[in-house]
């Protein structure tokens, strides 16, 4: 399979699935959640592509955590100040930043780092057909 076509695949799952969890969880989402969802699960994906083997998954967590935690800022800056779509507001938890990020959700994201290294091993073994996914020992995985 060509890369780009891997790309929009990874894009569009990691967003369909983000969005799906999102209505789930509130019971409504926006758009801008697919695209950031798609977005975020890309980026994890070719984090870990290119370094599985070398770093931990606590290693992961953490840059994967901050990875979306950035983005998450970023949009919400853009879509809820900007554009005064108010898709989430974080100002009534503690420990946030104007409302779109804070470090329970911040921490969240990092623990929802694994399933997405998970799915993206999945993908490219079982759909992409790429190589066969890492097994590593339960002690060298967080260090």
């Amino acid at each position: 399979m060509q890369n780009w076509w891997k790309d929009i695949f990874l894009i569009g799952t990691g967003g369909a699935l983000y969005y799906s969890l999102e209505i789930l969880y509130r019971g409504y989402s926006h758009w801008s959640m697919f695209l950031l969802g798609g977005l975020c699960v890309f980026i994890i994906d070719k984090l870990y592509q290119k370094r599985k083997g070398i770093f931990s998954v606590f290693y992961f967590m953490l840059t994967g955590g901050l990875i979306i935690t950035a983005l998450e800022g970023i949009t919400g800056a853009f879509v809820n100040i900007y554009l005064h779509h108010h898709v989430w507001d974080y100002s009534n938890l503690p420990l946030q930043l104007f409302g779109q990020i804070s470090l329970s959700f911040a921490l969240l994201w990092c623990v929802l780092t694994i399933p997405i290294i998970w799915l993206s091993g999945f993908f490219h073994y079982y759909v992409f057909h790429d190589e066969q996914p890492q097994i590593r020992r339960f002690r060298s995985v967080f260090f």
